[in-house]
């Protein structure tokens, strides 16, 4: 019976990933389906929605269809590290900060060195305003940085760790961070436009002024509005 009930409902899935809003008999169906899939179909399709739901449009449900898929692996203990893993940031982008924090620790009791993981556990302490734990997690991601996964990822946990700074104003570590983030990779505009800020904050116009061209140069169209709030008086 499984072998015709999985197609249908999967058919039904797909027809409902299309539409803006699911029944709730539509999500009974999708969790059906997810009982029924094998364990590695359940990872792949897991994974390919969290790629969909960097789409606008289909964001808010592809990311409530990974939860579903990876809570049933967690439930079978099957692939535990990529499953938190997975449906802890697929919580983070539902603004689930508590539930993502969560899923992140189980992540990093099973691999303590998992850099993303504490980058995530970081940016979901972020979300509820908690800097100082968002610093100590991002150092911990640096710390333990993989280089295979490349300089410019590198370069992405030092300039989240110099935005923590900031709001924090310790300017002298900001500045530290963000220089490192564009020795790293000099084409992140985000670096220049958060340096922009440090230099603002301690009265160098003239060099945040520089900063923000050179981000709106890398394609950062934010950096010019502070080109026009701060440079042209």
């Amino acid at each position: 019976m499984k072998k015709i009930i999985i197609p249908l409902i999967l058919l039904i899935c797909n027809i409902s990933f299309s539409q803006k809003t699911i029944t709730v008999e539509g999500w009974n169906n999708i969790k059906e389906s997810a009982e029924n899939m094998e364990s590695d179909s359940l990872i792949l399709k897991g994974t390919n929605y969290s790629f969909r739901a960097f789409f606008p449009e289909e964001s808010e449900i592809m990311n409530k269809v990974v939860i579903i898929y990876f809570t049933e692996t967690i439930n079978r203990k099957y692939k535990l590290e990529y499953s938190y893993l997975y449906r802890g940031s697929a919580k983070y982008n539902l603004n689930d900060f508590i539930g993502a924090i969560k899923d992140f620790n189980e992540q990093i009791v099973l691999n303590p060195k998992d850099s993303k993981a504490h980058q995530m556990r970081a940016l979901s302490k972020i979300g509820l305003e908690d800097y100082y734990g968002g610093i100590i997690d991002l150092s911990k991601a640096i710390n333990n940085f993989n280089k295979e996964s490349g300089k410019s990822y590198l370069s992405s946990l030092f300039n989240e760790r110099a935005r923590c700074y900031l709001l924090l104003k310790k300017d002298p570590k900001a500045l530290i961070d963000l220089n490192k983030a564009i020795e790293l990779d000099n084409e992140n505009s985000l670096s220049y436009e958060l340096r922009g800020l440090y230099y603002l904050y301690n009265k160098f116009k003239e060099k945040a002024c520089l900063d923000w061209s050179k981000s709106g140069e890398l394609g950062n169209t934010k950096a010019y509005d502070y080109i026009r709030k701060y440079c042209n008086d």
